[in-house]
């Protein structure tokens, strides 16, 4: 095993090389720092140097494509050879929408990687290491017609004349295999590949959480306890999300079927997150085919009937204020079918939490906001850990709720000085 003090290289049959905790490790410790191989658009226009949104307005002085306007990203050492090439082809992206995906953005990974591969072939080294998953993405006739472009852009237009379909193969996999995405404000979005990032798995119940978001260098902290040989993960997707809209998500996009400790637990660690509750008290948590079968009595339900009921509520949800989010609460309450901790639920919870945090509510709706607030909390640690950022949040939410509901209490005669203070002390470390 080979790594550094918290954390090490390994190998697991099937999987190939993983990070491991080389020793405990606390929530919130800083774990792992990695920068980025490559930075790049993700097929959307972006400044070059710095990789921010761009509105047209700045270019560069050379090969005139766009930049953001600082005055470094003209000088950034990773634009310099793909800035002369730009220049010497005559190659410069006409952007009517900076907002939407362009053609010639999407080439501009492949071609750094490329550059990378003739010019640094030590550092490339670790790129052709990492998996590429080519033979499942060369299924898509559409994909391999893209990378075949993508190499005789590269062959043709900029007179990389030894850049073989191969070549683009391996590096357009890599990519879709590896990178970090970043989305800019403007909506447009970039791309980063990190050695020893790329060899971390995916869990939905990860141990470890990105700090600020996805840049030349990327920082990752613990957000639960981690036991030494424990193996290091993070998440790829939105954990909120049921079960089997994250599974189709990393089938679609990094295709592998999750099996980590929420996925393979029917019950996902006992909460029947992604389950409706059936009549007979089981819960609805084996997907067989179109259908969802109940573990208990085996009673099927359609899966798309169940979705569709899903999403009217959540539709419902987005227009109600604080008294309608508590009605709607209770319905589902009454219906029993959807349970305290599914994921409707807590979608409900965190808009009504959000909502009575921010305004000055209804003094009858703080107390359901109170129950429901600790419900949530169990269920995002949980999931998230006892110190991920979600969690953090929430609790700080939480206790913003229930001061407010304190205060009601006691003007309402309810409460005394003394009993106020000294739950008021007991909410001080998140009202800070």
């Amino acid at each position: 095993m080979e790594g550094t003090t918290l954390w090490g290289i390994s190998y697991e049959e099937n999987v190939g090389r993983v990070l491991v905790a080389t020793q405990d490790i606390e929530p919130e410790e800083t774990v792992l720092e990695d920068t980025a191989l490559i930075g790049a658009p993700d097929g959307f226009p972006t400044c070059l140097g710095c990789l921010a949104g761009v509105d047209g307005r700045y270019s560069c002085p050379v090969c005139s494509w766009p930049l953001c306007g600082a005055e470094e990203c003209r000088e950034t050492p990773g634009h310099e050879e793909e800035c002369r090439l730009y220049k010497e082809s005559s190659l410069v992206p006409v952007v009517r929408n900076y907002s939407q995906p362009h053609s010639m953005y999407a080439m501009v990974a492949v071609v750094r990687m490329m550059i990378l591969k003739r010019d640094d072939p030590e550092k490339y080294k670790i790129i052709d290491e990492l998996m590429d998953h080519w033979e499942e993405r060369a299924k898509e006739k559409a994909v391999c017609d893209m990378v075949k472009y993508m190499a005789a852009f590269c062959r043709k237009k900029l007179c990389l004349d030894w850049v073989k379909d191969e070549d683009v193969q391996h590096a357009f996999g890599v990519l879709k295999t590896n990178g970090v995405g970043h989305t800019n404000r403007n909506g447009s979005k970039a791309c980063f590949l990190y050695p020893t990032v790329s060899l971390m798995s995916h869990s939905c119940v990860a141990n470890l959480e990105i700090v600020d978001s996805p840049a030349r260098g990327v920082k990752f902290v613990a957000k639960r306890k981690i036991k030494k040989g424990e193996e290091l993960s993070w998440s790829y997707t939105n954990f909120l999300l049921p079960r089997c809209s994250i599974q189709a998500n990393l089938s679609k996009t990094w295709l592998f079927d999750c099996q980590c400790l929420r996925c393979s637990d029917p019950s996902e660690l006992g909460l029947y997150y992604s389950s409706q509750k059936c009549e007979c008290g089981g819960y609805f948590s084996t997907r067989l085919g179109n259908s969802d079968q109940c573990d208990k009595c085996e009673k099927r339900v359609d899966s798309q009937t169940v979705s569709m009921e899903e999403q009217s509520v959540m539709k419902e949800m987005t227009l109600a204020d604080e008294a309608d989010l508590c009605g709607i609460i209770k319905r589902m309450e009454d219906t029993q079918n959807i349970h305290s901790t599914h994921h409707v639920m807590v979608r409900l919870y965190i808009r009504l939490l959000e909502s009575v945090a921010k305004s000055k509510p209804n003094p009858s709706v703080l107390p359901a906001a109170v129950q429901y607030g600790q419900t949530l909390l169990q269920v995002l640690h949980r999931l998230d850990g006892e110190r991920g950022r979600l969690g953090k949040k929430y609790s700080k939410l939480c206790a913003l709720v229930e001061y407010k509901d304190l205060v009601r209490r006691q003007e309402e005669g309810g409460l005394s000085q003394e009993a106020f203070q000294e739950k008021l002390g007991n909410l001080r470390e998140y009202l800070v």
